[in-house]
């Protein structure tokens, strides 16, 4: 049953009304693709590193970081698994390898691009709210936020542009879960991204949200409540990428594949 709306909850549903379904309304858990443990891995380098700079102001040495992101790594993977197709399982020992290499890589472009420029305040800070007009709370986690007020999230993906980040509802959200908490507004949110080329490279995208905007994800969140309570879930667009055995571990047994 869900008792609070998080971010990835509201993207699940709009991603895929049926894989949402079958997620957080029937329970069935299949992980995440390499990509999410990748991301995984470097973000809890990060979470290392930022949790004592608070004090420190010092960022932790490169070694100690790789360690961080290899262990949690191959802790996902032994614990909570990862979802490989039925092409890839054949390679499933060199993708796993590839992986790590490269959660260490995007490890790397974190301490020496991105962990200079951050003085963490806050840190992994869970918070849950009750806002006006929603009638169920709303529930985060706070990656980090820097000494200007800025929320900072890393991110281990594809190149994304400043349109993305400005329709993103992750934005808005953690909006409303920072002023929830300390009563204000952020100053602003960047998304640092490490993007997983042949070389990695380092890229920030500033993006800030005005009342328009946060009444607009307030329509998307009156919306989902709407759906949830109703029982209505859209399945995705067989057109787009996400539909499909490649990157859907429901596709197999989806009523709406053939």
């Amino acid at each position: 049953m869900i008792k609070a709306i998080h971010q990835s909850t509201l993207g699940s549903w709009l991603r895929c009304g049926e894989s949402f379904r079958r997620r957080y309304i029937e329970g069935e858990i299949i992980p995440p693709g390499i990509a999410a443990r990748r991301g995984s891995g470097a973000h809890k380098a990060a979470e290392v590193n930022h949790r004592q700079k608070i004090k420190s102001g010092i960022d932790l040495p490169l070694g100690d970081l790789k360690d961080a992101a290899r262990d949690e790594y191959m802790r996902l993977i032994k614990e909570e698994g990862v979802f490989l197709t039925k092409e890839e399982l054949p390679s499933k020992d060199q993708i796993l390898n590839d992986g790590l290499n490269q959660t260490i890589q995007a490890t790397e472009i974190y301490r020496e691009e991105i962990a200079p420029k951050i003085q963490p305040v806050r840190v992994e800070e869970k918070i849950t709210i009750e806002v006006p007009g929603i009638s169920m709370p709303i529930s985060g986690t706070l990656d980090a936020e820097d000494d200007k007020g800025f929320i900072q999230d890393l991110k281990v993906m594809k190149r994304k542009d400043q349109d993305w980040a400005n329709r993103e509802p992750q934005v808005g959200f953690y909006y409303l879960l920072r002023r929830g908490s300390v009563g204000d507004w952020p100053t602003g949110f960047k998304y640092q991204f490490v993007i997983p080329n042949k070389e990695m490279v380092h890229e920030e995208i500033t993006t800030y949200r005005n009342k328009q905007q946060i009444q607009v994800l307030f329509r998307y969140i009156q919306q989902f409540l709407k759906d949830l309570k109703e029982g209505n879930f859209k399945p995705a667009d067989p057109g787009h990428y996400i539909c499909s055995s490649d990157y859907c571990g429901y596709w197999n047994s989806c009523p709406y594949t053939s």
